[in-house]
């Protein structure tokens, strides 16, 4: 479900961040200067919305495998669940002892309706798994995305009441 991301109550979110993905970014040699906007080949805009970042124990020796946590909103409509609340997503990415992302994938929470699937898929040139929740994307497609103005931190304002709210 899509709804405009003016005034979408949003879950409260854990204030705790283990680090931005600026910064890990910025670490691996990742330019941050002036981003611009990434959009798609047929003008769609997706921004990814990050709340948090968990890096993984488990992965391979050698590698780092991070998992940032957040919402996506295409065209400015958040990708929402039938009551209204935004869907967990994110982005994946393992990184290897040189630094650079090795691979890289989209992730939802729960399957992506056909609409939602085909945004993803034109602009990240992936294709979702079987299941609809899962698309591998080329690592510098991840880097270039990541290192754009369509990634930005989540931030909500309190709106008394009705609980926090999506600042644009």
């Amino acid at each position: 479900m899509l709804a405009d991301t003016k005034g979408v109550a949003v879950p409260k979110q854990n204030a705790e961040h283990s680090l931005n993905a600026l910064s890990l970014l910025t670490s691996i040699g990742a330019s941050a200067s002036q981003p611009s906007e990434s959009i798609g080949p047929d003008g769609t805009r997706i921004v990814f919305y990050e709340k948090e970042n968990r890096t993984d124990s488990e992965a391979a020796e050698g590698k780092t495998r991070v998992r940032f946590i957040g919402c996506f909103t295409i065209d400015g409509f958040m990708i929402q669940n039938e009551q209204g609340i935004p869907v967990d997503a994110g982005f994946g990415a393992e990184f290897d002892t040189a630094g650079g992302p090795n691979s890289a994938w989209v992730w939802f929470c729960r399957p992506v309706n056909e609409a939602v699937k085909s945004k993803f898929e034109k602009f990240f040139m992936g294709t979702f798994d079987d299941i609809g929740m899962l698309m591998g994307i080329d690592p510098q497609t991840f880097l270039d995305f990541a290192d754009s103005a369509s990634w930005t931190a989540l931030e909500c304002k309190n709106d008394g009441d009705d609980g926090p709210t999506l600042v644009p």
